[in-house]
Parts: structure tokens; C-alpha cells; sequence
């Protein structure tokens, strides 16, 4: 399991478990804090490093599978691509049955658009089928998780305003981290039915009215929805660049570029289907009962602490 630690990596480890799967974990840090939960739950802790390809392999020797996630905001375009192939290359050196890869919802179709956080997806996911990897590639669209950043918490609980750069009244496509572990448990399970295939993941497609009243009423307050100028967007994730601070927030400019492109569909650029979906994962969750598990009071209380 790669990227254990983070968000995605721990719902992928915990639907994992709770499929009696024996999971190994590598991080950087075996002795973090977060590691150390993982350990505590059964998850093997090894130290390694994505940037370090000789470091991957003791993680994967006798392995079944291998999830594999980079994070683009950390390291940037270059550096991606070459933890992403390094990744599949152990893969296959160790003789892994199964690679689940990470991607992102239409890697497939944004070539030129400047959304160059998706750029190396399209390119490692290019390699995984060029060395001839046994894999299952996962696409998400957007995740609800997103929304429970300081500044949409801040927003949402204390003003009851919900601001994103879409229009109201149409579709956006959404994904709960939950469900792509779910999904990813379920990939290794029936390797006969998903090596070979490339998955857009969605869990629900609400308009940005019926979101903000999801939340609103997880939150115990109306909460309206307001579209952000996408000229407001520029200059915010502009400044943020200069700042030195993509990586904290995990936004820059590609994120206006991206932010266009969603304009573009009916469904917020994402092309998830759900006909596929309700057979593979019918008990995904809704936008409401997503909002549901979140402790907004609590995570706005956190940020005061």
C-alpha cells in the first residue's frame, strides 16, 4: 500500500482490513504518528521512499497487490511521473499480481487543456499498460473531501456559504473517499473481473444547491451556495503559487485550467457511470449521507485549538 498515511491511502487500508486482507503499509516515517495508528490496527509499517526505486521492493517481495498513489501537490510534475513508473516497475520486478493505480477522473480526454496535475496520471497509467502490468486503473472524480478544508469548513459552519467555481443547478460529479476504497477492496478481491480496467469513480451527482443543503443540514444550519468568479479563482490560486504554497493547499493554477474544463459538460467534465457503478459499487454513499459522517462542529472547533 502506498501512501498508507494520507487520506485516500487509510480509507483504501481500512476497506482493505475490513476484508481480512494482511496489508503492509510503506511510509517515509514508520515511527509518525500516523504510521503508527496503522500499526496499531495490524497494518506492517515499512520505511521507504518513492523517490528511492531500490526502497520498494522489500515492501512488495511475496506481495499480492499494490495500491499506487502520488501525489502530484508534494512533488510536482517530473517527480510524479518517475515515483508513478518506479512503482509499477517494482511491481512487476516482484512479480505482483494486481496493481490498483490511482488516477484521476478524465485523464483519458484533457491532453492540452494546461491541467497539468493530470499529466503524469495519463502518462504513468500509459506505462502500467506499456510493461504489461496486471492492473485495474481507478479514476476518481472530485472528492467530498475537498469541502472539509479550513476554509470551506470556515465558511460553510460559521456563515452558512458554500462557494465553488460551477454553476448552480447542474450535476457535479462527486466521490467519497470511503467508496475508492471500496472499490479498490473489491478489485483485488475479483482480479478476473477488473485487471483490465479503467474505472471513472463517482459516488453521487449533485447539483452545488442540493450539496450546500446537504451539508447545511449535517450542519445544523441553511447553508447557501454562491458561484465563484472564476477570475477571483485565478488570482487566488495565483497568489498561492508565488507564495511557495501549492503544496499546502494542493491548489495552484492547473486548478483554474481544470476548473474550465468542468464547465464544459453537463456533469462538471467527469464522465462516471453509474449503470456500471450500481452494479460494481451500489452502496456508495449520497452527497447527504457523505455530509452526514462528517463532524463539521468538530473540525471547526479543531481549528480554533
Amino acid at each position: 500500500m502506498i501512501a498508507a498515511t494520507g487520506r485516500q491511502g487509510q480509507a483504501v487500508v481500512r476497506n482493505l482490513l475490513a476484508e481480512g486482507w494482511q496489508v503492509r503499509g510503506l511510509t517515509r516515517n514508520p515511527a509518525s504518528p500516523a504510521a503508527l495508528a496503522l500499526a496499531a490496527k495490524g497494518v506492517e509499517m515499512l520505511a521507504g521512499d518513492l523517490d528511492q526505486p531500490d526502497s520498494l521492493l522489500p515492501a512488495m517481495a511475496g506481495a499480492h497487490g499494490v495500491y499506487s498513489l502520488q501525489d502530484f501537490w508534494e512533488t510536482g510534475l517530473a517527480r510524479e511521473i518517475a515515483q508513478g513508473k518506479a512503482v509499477a516497475d517494482a511491481a512487476l520486478f516482484c512479480g505482483v499480481s494486481h496493481l490498483v493505480y490511482a488516477s484521476v477522473g478524465g485523464a483519458e480526454r484533457t491532453a492540452g487543456l494546461g491541467i497539468t496535475h493530470f499529466e503524469g496520471k495519463t502518462q504513468i497509467e500509459a506505462h502500467i499498460r506499456a510493461i504489461g502490468l496486471p492492473a485495474t486503473v481507478l479514476r476518481p472524480v472530485s472528492f467530498f473531501e475537498n469541502f472539509i478544508t479550513p476554509r470551506y469548513i470556515k465558511a460553510m459552519v460559521d456563515k452558512g456559504v458554500f462557494r465553488f467555481p460551477f454553476p448552480g443547478g447542474r450535476p457535479f460529479q462527486m466521490v467519497a473517499l470511503d467508496d475508492i476504497g471500496r472499490l479498490a477492496a473489491r478489485s483485488f478481491a475479483d482480479p478476473d473481473r477488473f485487471i483490465g480496467q479503467a474505472i471513472e469513480v463517482a459516488s453521487d451527482a449533485p447539483t452545488m444547491e442540493e450539496f450546500a443543503s446537504a451539508c447545511g443540514a449535517a450542519i445544523g444550519r441553511a447553508v447557501q451556495f454562491r458561484e465563484l468568479p472564476l477570475p477571483l479563482m485565478d488570482m487566488v490560486f495565483g497568489l498561492i503559487a508565488l507564495a511557495g504554497k501549492s503544496a499546502h493547499y494542493k491548489v495552484g493554477p492547473s486548478i483554474a485550467a481544470q476548473a474550465r474544463w468542468s464547465r464544459t459538460s453537463p456533469t462538471g467534465g467527469w464522465n462516471a457511470d453509474f449503470a456500471l457503478l450500481d452494479d460494481i459499487l451500489p452502496d456508495r454513499m449520497t452527497a447527504a449521507s457523505w455530509a452526514r459522517s462528517i463532524d463539521w462542529h468538530g473540525l471547526r472547533k479543531a481549528l480554533d485549538a
